[in-house]
């Protein structure tokens, strides 16, 4: 099977990068608190129906590429964590600077769009976002 894991052609929103990069520092860091290795996530993450390889989980670590839902609760399960641990940019009361984030600005914003504070809808290739409240 072919992992469903794809690049995207398109910049990313500056939120949506953020949560991607600090995905792939909390799987990266997760991984490692459980002694796994790339190629055993890779194996966990093939036997729950993911054509992951070395190479996928590597992707991921770094940033590169964004795991679909289905691959996102996976990891969830396969790494023991919850949503809010795999992608909360200030988890903890942490800051933004040590997830080695370049703007804590982006950091805020995709804390606002994962809290619900802000949804940035799109019509066609116009972007806008909305507040809520």
């Amino acid at each position: 099977m072919v992992s469903q894991v794809r690049k995207t052609d398109t910049p990313p929103d500056p939120g949506i990068q953020v949560l991607t990069d600090v995905l792939g520092r909390r799987v990266r860091a997760r991984r490692s608190d459980l002694g796994y290795s790339q190629v055993e996530l890779a194996g966990y993450m093939a036997q729950r129906g993911h054509g992951w390889v070395h190479g996928t989980v590597s992707r991921i670590e770094k940033g590169d590429v964004e795991p679909t839902l289905s691959e996102l609760v996976s990891l969830m399960f396969v790494l023991g964590s919850n949503f809010g641990e795999l992608l909360d940019p200030v988890l903890t009361g942490g800051n933004p600077v040590d997830l080695g984030l370049n703007e804590p600005a982006d950091a805020e914003y995709a804390r606002q769009l994962l809290s619900g504070e802000k949804h940035v809808r799109t019509a066609g290739t116009r972007r806008r976002e909305v507040d809520d409240g």
